[in-house]
């Protein structure tokens, strides 16, 4: 990565993710940071390319697994995105697009990255990836106080419900939409319900409870919306004729739902990508099991909707007996 564009058969081979997943750690002043999320990667163009994305994304972040307890390189990135996010809504206020691409594109680096580490790994072992900090060698391995997932999952929700859907701030939204997706597919590793898991918990009871009401009414509200990816014109950046950042790798149940399996949507004629990815969060929590009178935070908005319309329902009913 880095100021010029990328295709996926440079990624092996890039130095800025070579420094990355690499054995020096980088101090997160370092202006390393700033050259490596500014990028523009030409996107799969079908379901093949996309695998090939994957599979080169693979060694790379199997490498940076092994390095990260000693580098704390990946923590940094996540740090680096969350720096950013503070001033959001801020910079959509200003139209500073360019501070928006490169929020973007860290967060893609992370979803990338993270599809491989679920898969690597149990929750426990991702908790430890987030908690990694630079250290010298020989000194025993001490992770900060802070708990970077749960600090990464509350910014994640805090930015879908804050910022505003735009043209300029769809492609962000979608990302952070996905990556939540991502976290959730812990569940496709398990028969058994994960409520005791720790990104379940995190959202469920942790920092995050406060916005999961107004969570729902986001993605419900981005789901009737079925806004489209915004026309080339309206990118943060300007994308190559292949296709930009924006149509990036989604996740594999996203994929599923966007689009068919064997070919991508041409430029121009995407679907409602971001209303699709919403869709599939409500639908995994309303098929977790939870029965309506064990509904939880995000689950409950929908179980009252439905209370709310049987109880006018019956008190129609009821008037037009008394008549």
């Amino acid at each position: 990565m880095g100021a010029n564009t990328s295709q996926v058969s440079d990624l092996s081979d890039n130095p800025s993710l070579k420094a990355l997943v690499g054995t020096e750690s980088i101090s997160e002043n370092d202006p390393f940071w700033n050259q490596l999320i500014s990028f523009t990667f030409i996107s799969p163009t079908s379901s093949g390319d996309s695998k090939l994305l994957e599979e080169a994304v693979i060694p790379l972040a199997k490498i940076l697994i092994e390095n990260n307890p000693r580098t704390g390189n990946f923590g940094a990135l996540v740090r680096i995105f969350l720096g950013r996010t503070k001033e959001l809504k801020i910079s959509t206020e200003c139209q500073d697009q360019l501070f928006i691409w490169q929020a973007h594109n860290a967060l893609f680096m992370i979803r990338c990255l993270l599809k491989v580490f679920i898969r690597e790994m149990s929750e426990e072992e991702l908790h430890l990836q987030f908690s990694y900090q630079e250290r010298a060698p020989g000194s025993c391995g001490e992770t900060g106080s802070e708990d970077l997932l749960e600090e990464l999952l509350s910014n994640l929700v805090h930015l879908i419900v804050e910022v505003p859907l735009l043209d300029i701030t769809y492609s962000i939204l979608f990302e952070a939409v996905t990556t939540l997706l991502v976290f959730f597919s812990y569940q496709l590793f398990h028969k058994d319900i994960l409520r005791d898991g720790i990104i379940y918990q995190h959202i469920m009871k942790g920092r995050c409870l406060c916005l999961t009401s107004r969570l729902v009414k986001t993605l419900l509200y981005n789901f009737i919306r079925q806004e489209k990816c915004p026309p080339p014109a309206t990118h943060i950046f300007e994308p190559k004729a292949e296709g930009g950042l924006l149509y990036g790798l989604a996740s594999g149940v996203a994929n599923g739902l966007d689009f068919p399996r064997n070919q991508t949507p041409a430029i121009g004629k995407e679907k409602q990508r971001l209303s699709s990815v919403a869709i599939l969060i409500l639908e995994w929590r309303q098929c977790d099991g939870a029965a309506p009178d064990q509904a939880t935070p995000l689950s409950y908005p929908a179980f009252s909707s439905e209370r709310q319309q049987e109880d006018r329902e019956k008190a129609l009913q009821n008037r037009h007996g008394e008549f």
